[in-house]
């Protein structure tokens, strides 16, 4: 399907996430024409979600986003940008990047700026900052339980703390029953639509480390340092948690955590910028090669994980 023929945003690489299936859109609705599936359209975004898929329940708050936009920019041009030239080993021009949960964006237009195809998908409240995105036409509304593209798309998948938020009750930390199906679907389909040989990297605060520095919306008041929990907390995730998760199908290993973080908000504060500086100078630390182990450990608040797809 040809964009040209309608003035709905949908990319030229987005088929029907509940059969795979050609889409035919129109101004007011899109039809997949082999499973009849129908998707409306809400502000001129095609709302691609299956039956069984769900809104994320997140807030739209233009402060909360203007934190996001300098927090993911801070990422996307420190830490993914040049973690994607070292697992291709070269330029990474020409690469096709999926930010999986891409929240307001912003780095689907750094990622485009640095000559790398990026395409950002999201199903929460985020999207209503789309429209000032540089590439809204790379912005998809979708569940990455059913992501609408072939097989093989992508040479690389790049998400931040997005398993921990499926199978949960809202943007909580209270996990659903299902949440171990939920999340292995959603493994499947970031397995699903990378090549063999690429890469998912993912991001998020590590289960077995009892202090969550991370998730300030779920702390217990706003100027909380952490959110303490027990380990066997079924929110986050462990490195042994991905691997279980990928399986055979791909090689776990974890990633240096050094660069992903800036602490921005933390060093606007007196009272936790000396924890800023320290965290900072602590993960630095824990990327070292030789502690590969010690990230997987406790002692590491912050996990970043590489699942490398098996090569067919």
């Amino acid at each position: 399907m040809k964009e040209s023929e309608t003035s709905i945003r949908i990319g030229s690489l987005v088929v029907c996430p509940n059969c795979l299936g050609e889409l035919r859109a129109d101004k007011q609705m899109i039809t997949c024409t082999e499973c009849e599936a129908v998707y409306v359209v809400e502000d001129g975004w095609p709302i691609l979600l299956t039956a069984s898929d769900q809104r994320f329940d997140d807030v739209s708050d233009c402060c909360l986003n203007a934190d996001e936009i300098r927090t993911n920019t801070f990422t996307t041009l420190n830490y993914s940008i040049p973690l994607l030239r070292k697992l291709a080993g070269r330029d990474p021009t020409g690469l096709r990047v999926l930010s999986a949960g891409c929240g307001v964006g912003v780095d689907v237009d750094l990622y485009r700026a640095a000559g790398i195809e990026a395409h950002g998908v999201d199903c929460g409240a985020r999207i209503a900052a789309w429209a000032t995105r540089q590439h809204p036409e790379a912005l998809y509304f979708t569940s990455v339980s059913h992501l609408p593209f072939p097989d093989a798309t992508f040479d690389a998948v790049v998400t931040g703390c997005l398993l921990p938020h499926i199978g949960v009750v809202g943007d909580s930390v209270d996990v659903s029953d299902g949440v171990d199906e939920a999340r292995q679907q959603v493994a499947s389909e970031l397995l699903r639509v990378t090549r063999p040989g690429g890469h998912i990297v993912m991001g998020n605060p590590n289960r077995l480390c009892p202090v969550d520095l991370f998730h300030k919306g779920q702390m217990a008041h706003p100027g909380a340092l952490g959110r303490w929990h027990p380990l066997t907390e079924r929110f986050l995730l462990s490195f042994n948690d991905h691997v279980r998760l990928f399986g055979n199908a791909a090689v776990v290993s974890t990633l240096p955590v050094s660069g992903y973080w800036g602490f921005h908000s933390k060093q606007e504060r007196p009272a936790t910028w000396v924890l800023a500086q320290v965290l900072k100078v602590y993960l630095g630390l824990l990327s070292l090669p030789p502690l590969d182990l010690l990230r997987r450990s406790g002692f590491n608040p912050w996990l970043m994980v590489l699942a490398t797809k098996a090569q067919a």
